[in-house]
């Protein structure tokens, strides 16, 4: 029997996802995972929480025989940490949720006998440096994103992730504009920083609490969510370009209609996978009243492209991931 110790950061599943792949394929799989509050305020315990980490990976590679050894994202592990997993005589694989520039320290690549991008571009960057990288691509896992045929679809417009590369512009316009509509943000909005201190504003004298959830979702309530909305808003970071984000197929697995902003994959395959794209404020206006008022039409893609997310599942991309 295989055996697989998988450590990775405690964030809403990814890291549980994975390991459910692998047991339902046979494997045993030993799990480690490290939470932290973040934060000024919590710094002192999040390093606590991060030597401890480190240092249960560290006995558990010595101590177990693994016939693989998956990092996903690679954040918080200490060089020294990667030194043990590198010397415990099994593959180390590296498995990135984002950008290879902002997962883990460059120069601590070289202890990864391969490394699985979600982006291509990060693959053939990668290879130019030497490394053994495989484009993995984004997917996901259908028993946790999933249809809800009997649901009521009761929100017209719905956008789940961080607040980040000018999305928060993109999500205010939409609130100007349509104020009357049932809007939906998912995603811990204001913070104590003092660069967030603008958004307080927007978000108790502008309205905004209307709008905002201002928490972070578990996988089940964002199923929920997209199973509700009309029109699931896809924001796509600027380091995704030749890849397909995660909250691509997790849209598309609940069987619900995306809009995204454009981006050059997206320009070459959104008719193919089930999709519509917008360029500009006014385009996504436009787009939104034509969805809204034509039903039949975004059921036609999400119909589309629910059936691009199954062919897109962990479960059969599992031989990338050994």
């Amino acid at each position: 029997m295989n055996r697989l110790l998988l450590i990775g950061p405690d964030f809403y599943g990814y890291t549980n996802n994975i390991a459910a792949v692998f047991k339902s394929n046979g494997w045993t799989v030993t799990a480690i995972q490290v939470k932290l509050k973040t934060g000024s305020f919590y710094r002192r315990q999040d390093a606590q929480s991060i030597s401890a980490y480190n240092l249960q990976v560290t006995e558990t590679a010595r101590s177990g025989r693994f016939d693989h050894i998956i990092v996903v994202k690679g954040e918080h592990l200490f060089e020294s940490t990667l030194k043990h997993l590198k010397q415990a005589g099994t593959s180390v694989f590296l498995f990135l949720q984002d950008s290879c520039r902002g997962s883990i320290t460059g120069h601590y690549l070289k202890y990864f006998d391969k490394i699985l991008t979600f982006e291509d571009t990060d693959t053939k960057y990668l290879k130019s440096l030497g490394y053994n990288a495989i484009f993995f691509g984004a997917a996901v896992s259908p028993d946790i994103y999933y249809p809800q045929p009997d649901i009521i679809k009761d929100i017209d417009i719905c956008f789940v992730g961080h607040f980040s590369e000018g999305r928060e512009d993109i999500l205010w316009a939409i609130i100007n504009q349509f104020r009357n509509f049932k809007i939906a943000i998912g995603g811990h909005y204001l913070g104590r920083h003092p660069k967030y201190y603008p958004r307080w504003i927007k978000y108790y004298l502008q309205g905004g609490h209307k709008y905002f959830l201002n928490r972070d979702m578990t996988p089940s309530e964002v199923c929920n969510l997209y199973n509700r909305t009309k029109i699931c808003l896809n924001l796509i970071h600027t380091q995704s370009v030749e890849g397909f984000n995660p909250r691509l197929l997790e849209i598309a697995a609940t069987k619900s209609f995306q809009l995204c902003s454009a981006n050059a994959i997206l320009e070459r395959e959104y008719k193919r996978i089930g999709v519509d794209i917008f360029h500009s404020n006014a385009e996504m206006y436009e787009k939104i009243e034509f969805y809204l008022n034509n039903s039949k039409e975004s059921e036609k893609l999400a119909d589309l492209s629910y059936k691009i997310a199954l062919e897109n599942t962990y479960n059969k991309k599992i031989t990338l991931l050994t």
